[in-house]
């Protein structure tokens, strides 16, 4: 996975998210991104910590990039 140091966004996992409903709507934070798989691993925190996630099951929050 290459780093995502230059992409420090925060995203909400859309409703999707079928092996973790819990954090459907939750927000977290881009640490890593795999272009050729296109996955977005984000750490949530918590109990959760860092997933990889498809692309397609993000999005930015209101008000875009911070």
């Amino acid at each position: 996975m290459s780093s995502a140091a230059e992409t420090n966004a925060l995203l909400t996992a859309e409703s999707g998210l079928a092996s973790k409903p819990e954090l459907n709507g939750k927000l977290g934070t881009v640490v890593e991104y795999d272009e050729p798989k296109l996955r977005v691993g984000v750490d949530f925190g918590g109990k959760f910590g860092k997933l990889s996630l498809k692309h397609t099951s993000l999005s930015l929050p209101d008000g875009g990039l911070q």
